[in-house]
């Protein structure tokens, strides 16, 4: 990998975070408080040590203004919106279609402007993650989608080819903006043949039906692993998030 590519990536926060509503104070959990600042903070920073990105789209769902305005209180500033961070480029991107993982990818997609994609779950950190190592293994793998894992866990880190989300959009305007009755689980269960993965963050239909067939039929990809060396940090649970503010200190982190 030459050693000014760039790529971009896209953060997934627009999780409902069903499992620590009792303990969110009603903030969307990409940004609850950790070491002081929105755990969002600490995704957006680790991206900008790494050195490889620089644009991150946000893919809020429909909690853009909210996170927004918790990370521009903590960011300390005024304006009506972040679009930057350290020197990185940042977009919001709001989602069109049904929710979830899948259309979270293909709402930022319009803000993509890099072969490469580094895709993020908003609720999970990995301390001193390589991302650098992890974009040479990909790109040097020459898979379309990478994901990085700990002892077969996914870490919500993944590596995807622009090409095939924009052929994945392909799919989805050819089937549900035709006017074709093509809902996000037609579209996931198409995903879910491409490998098991999907369906840790999505529910795939266990039984397809004739338009799911052909769009079953329509995209395959290779799909590698990354081994990490390290766990990672999910505070979508109340034990995670317990372990992020014991372990996540801004001043060190930084």
């Amino acid at each position: 990998m030459a050693t000014n590519t760039k790529v971009n990536a896209i953060i997934l926060c627009g999780g409902e975070g069903t499992r620590v509503k009792d303990i969110s104070g009603g903030v969307p959990k990409c940004v609850m408080e950790v070491g002081g600042k929105p755990f969002l903070f600490h995704l957006l920073h680790q991206l900008y040590r790494s050195g490889v990105v620089d644009r991150v789209i946000l893919a809020a769902g429909d909690k853009g203004a909210q996170i927004n305005e918790i990370m521009a209180k903590g960011a300390g500033v005024p304006g009506p919106r972040i679009e930057g961070f350290m020197g990185m480029d940042v977009f919001w991107a709001e989602e069109w279609g049904p929710r979830g993982t899948l259309f979270g990818m293909l709402s930022a997609l319009p803000y993509v402007n890099s072969d490469y994609i580094l895709i993020m779950n908003g609720d999970t950190l990995c301390l001193w993650f390589d991302f650098r190592k992890f974009l040479i293994h990909s790109l040097n793998s020459k898979q379309t989608l990478v994901i990085a894992e700990y002892k077969g866990h996914s870490s919500g880190v993944w590596y995807v080819d622009t090409i095939f989300l924009h052929e994945v959009w392909d799919i989805y305007r050819e089937f549900f903006l035709s006017g074709q009755k093509v809902d996000r689980e037609f579209l996931l269960h198409k995903l879910s043949s491409i490998k098991p993965v999907w369906g840790t963050f999505i529910n795939p239909l266990t039984r397809p039906t004739s338009t799911g067939s052909r769009l079953i039929e329509t995209v395959t990809v290779d799909v590698g692993y990354f081994q990490m060396d390290m766990p990672f940090i999910d505070i979508g649970t109340v034990s995670g998030y317990e372990k992020a503010i014991n372990e996540i200190k801004w001043e060190e982190f930084i």
